[in-house]
């Protein structure tokens, strides 16, 4: 039959495979194993969510991201706050470039319905590895903020030999070659193959499906493939999902604190205490946010992932504390929390870096004129480069040089 002819609903299809072919038994998997391939939805409302929901806020976080780069590449901000904050951006464009196709093609165009044709499933593998590693990467970025931010309040004069532009670009370099290696396990383990699919009358021919299988490498070397599986579930899970939520919470608690009771101490510009003072309360609100923001669309992750354990280790398949329906549903309505919250990461660098401020507000508005700095109105734009010292900053130059220049821009919101 024609490639272009109309898939079917999976129930008007017979397999020409045998019963020794199983879909392979991974750490998403239920009693039932139901071929050819097929995405499935349980609720109405999921069909909505899972294509035009996803989709939108995809494009949004990407259109948004692109503003931030192009304010990073035109003004050239290589400090390295903007450089956590760029491979921030970066990863979460990725992880929403992921997420677009098959929101589009299965949810908004309705082929949800239909079992997925081979060159998808081999789509679909490779995205999911794409999003796994850049999503680890953006949460462990995020840590890496709450550290960098952590050090720069507690050791204000250690700060610029420890939070250097090259010790940052290591730790972004570090952070994503460890989500590629974690992950890239798991791509080559999974074999895709072709899985021939007939029409209902036994003789018509449809475009091909896919079966997906542990690779043989992989059985042959495994003894146990169960807990080949567990170990690796719980070792991809501690290091995506927990170590980097730990982090960022004690780091976000720790600078807290230290925001609160040394403020005045360590802050740039401290002669002022009342314009100090609201500096600190405006970054300890900032600081909340963030903790929040992550914390909210990471625990319930977390919290799923302690459940899938439990049910593997305990009942050596899923869906006993979770149902398949309650596991959709929820894995669903996380994903829209961390996308708003991707969207929202955008606005964090308007809160967190001055002199993105400043460079955002130079590219989108030059016909207006340059805001100052006024401590009657409380706005913390930075001077530009080329102001001279002779405008009545000079004193406040001289003070600032004990406090690192990434210091001042960490504190500053």
């Amino acid at each position: 039959m024609d490639q272009n002819t109309t898939l079917q609903p999976l129930g008007n299809l017979s397999t020409t495979t045998d019963n020794s072919s199983e879909e392979y038994l991974y750490y998403y998997y239920y009693d039932t194993v139901v071929l050819p391939y097929k995405v499935d939805i349980f609720k109405p409302w999921q069909n909505i969510v899972l294509g035009y929901v996803y989709f939108i806020l995809s494009l949004l976080t990407i259109i948004i991201n692109c503003l931030v780069f192009a304010v990073f590449i035109w003004k050239r901000i290589r400090t390295p706050t903007s450089v956590v904050l760029l491979a921030l951006a970066v990863s979460n464009t990725i992880i929403c470039a992921t997420i677009m196709p098959s929101a589009y093609h299965l949810y908004i165009q309705g082929n949800y319905s239909r079992y997925l044709p081979y060159h998808w499933c081999v789509v679909r593998h490779i995205l999911y590895i794409a999003h796994q590693m850049t999503r680890t990467s953006s949460n462990w970025l995020v840590a890496l903020l709450g550290i960098q931010r952590s050090i720069i309040v507690i050791f204000p004069f250690q700060a610029k030999r420890y939070c250097s532009m090259r010790n940052t670009c290591i730790s972004i370099g570090a952070i994503t070659l460890a989500a590629f290696i974690i992950f890239i396990f798991e791509a080559i383990i999974i074999d895709i193959t072709p899985l021939e699919v007939l029409a209902e009358d036994g003789v018509s021919q449809l475009p091909e499906s896919c079966l997906r299988d542990f690779a043989h490498w992989f059985k042959e070397s495994s003894d146990d493939l169960g807990s080949s599986v567990i170990t690796n579930y719980i070792v991809t899970g501690i290091f995506s999902r927990l170590l980097p939520c730990l982090i960022l919470s004690v780091s976000t608690c720790v600078l807290t604190v230290k925001l609160l009771c040394k403020g005045k101490t360590i802050t740039d510009g401290a002669q002022n205490s009342s314009f100090t003072d609201k500096k600190i309360h405006r970054a300890t609100i900032m600081l909340f946010i963030i903790l929040f923001l992550f914390l909210g669309s990471e625990l319930q992750d977390c919290a799923a992932y302690f459940i899938y354990v439990h049910e593997i280790a305990v009942y050596s398949k899923r869906g006993r504390v979770l149902s398949e329906e309650e596991d959709k549903a929820w894995d669903t309505i996380g994903v829209v929390i961390w996308l708003l919250v991707y969207n929202i990461n955008a606005w964090i660098f308007f809160f967190m870096s001055s002199q993105f401020r400043e460079a955002f507000y130079k590219m989108y508005t030059p016909h207006l004129p340059l805001l100052k700095e006024s401590n009657n109105t409380g706005t913390t734009y930075l001077k530009s480069a080329n102001s001279s010292p002779r405008s009545g900053n000079r004193s406040r130059v001289k003070t600032s040089r004990d406090v690192s220049p990434d210091s001042r821009q960490f504190l500053t919101s």
